[in-house]
């Protein structure tokens, strides 16, 4: 029998290592080939890479295009710009399957496991083999009835959203985000989409869900979002109890974190500036610990008082 040389041994793992980058570039296709060039390279975004990103073209008759954003290792695209109504629709049947969806505005949105009781909720669901195939569910209330829009991510990864702005029959307005990796609008997966806590106004953003046994957790991140659930700001608790109610935010029995409801119906911090431009209140998440106790206590305009408590770990 043949001995097999150390020498051999080398191209056989080197052989096998080359075989399995081409299947990973095969598998994925031009998309990561595309984000391994923007990350190498870091160059700045122009029509043709936007082209080539989003798999269509921005319409010839357009104006006032405002490019934003960096390219490169977590690259972003901040695109905006104005074009005549049949141009634009022509530009946007070739993101996200082509579906668009009126009353619906996914740069305020809330995306949830559940099916929200409302007119204009949306189904959405991962587009990618790598990525689980369960529905979940998108609303805006604060869209306006001029605006159309939609979120998706190409190949399960790839994140695009977009509002188009039809107010100007003539003229419609458009309103584009795009990364590679971003989950900064909605969720990475079905599996981190908004918690509502029962019987409260109040989402929980960055948790994940066991399918199996239901418990929520949290993976790699040192915090948690709280906002308001925009949908109780249709009937009349928005005037009669939660406008100007007092929210006091503990983990663990920590200090507690002020806030209020303001008048445009989000959370607050008490004397201060929201976190950040996507989400109000985020306090962070104790280190050393291994599971939470979030506790509220809202104080309602109305004098009532209720109080919450959601459990979850971290993995």
């Amino acid at each position: 029998m043949k001995k097999t040389t150390p020498k051999r041994v080398f191209w056989i793992l080197f052989m096998a290592l080359i075989l399995g980058v081409a299947f990973v570039i095969l598998s994925f296709g031009k998309d990561i080939i595309l984000s391994l060039r923007l990350f190498l390279s870091e160059p700045l975004w122009n029509l043709d890479y936007i082209s080539e990103s989003l798999r269509t073209s921005i319409p010839n008759e357009a104006t006032n295009i405002n490019i934003d954003g960096q390219m490169g290792h977590l690259s972003i695209l901040k695109l905006s710009f104005q074009a005549p109504a049949e141009a634009t629709i022509d530009f946007a049947e070739n993101l996200c399957n082509g579906s668009l969806y009126p009353h619906f505005d996914p740069f305020n949105a809330i995306y949830v496991a559940e099916s929200p009781s409302y007119e204009y909720a949306v189904t959405l669901q991962f587009d990618g083999e790598y990525t689980s195939t369960e529905p979940f569910y998108s609303y805006s209330p604060a869209a306006k009835d001029t605006d159309l829009g939609n979120w998706c991510r190409q190949d399960g990864f790839a994140l695009t959203l977009f509002r188009i702005d039809t107010s100007i029959a003539d003229l419609y307005t458009v309103q584009l985000y795009y990364s590679p990796s971003s989950f900064i609008y909605g969720p990475f997966d079905d599996a981190s989409v908004d918690v509502k806590i029962d019987g409260s106004p109040i989402l929980l953003r960055g948790l994940r869900q066991n399918r199996q046994n239901g418990h929520y957790f949290v993976s790699g991140v040192d915090h948690i979002c709280l906002e308001i659930d925009p949908l109780n700001f249709l009937g009349d608790r928005q005037q009669l109890e939660l406008l100007e109610a007092q929210a006091e935010i503990s983990i663990n029995g920590g200090a507690p974190l002020f806030a209020y409801i303001s008048e445009d119906g989000f959370l607050t911090i008490s004397g201060g500036e929201a976190n950040n431009d996507y989400f109000t209140i985020c306090p962070e998440l104790p280190a050393s610990a291994s599971s939470y106790d979030l506790q509220i206590r809202l104080q309602l305009t109305n004098a009532t008082e209720e109080n919450y408590i959601f459990s979850f770990d971290r993995q």
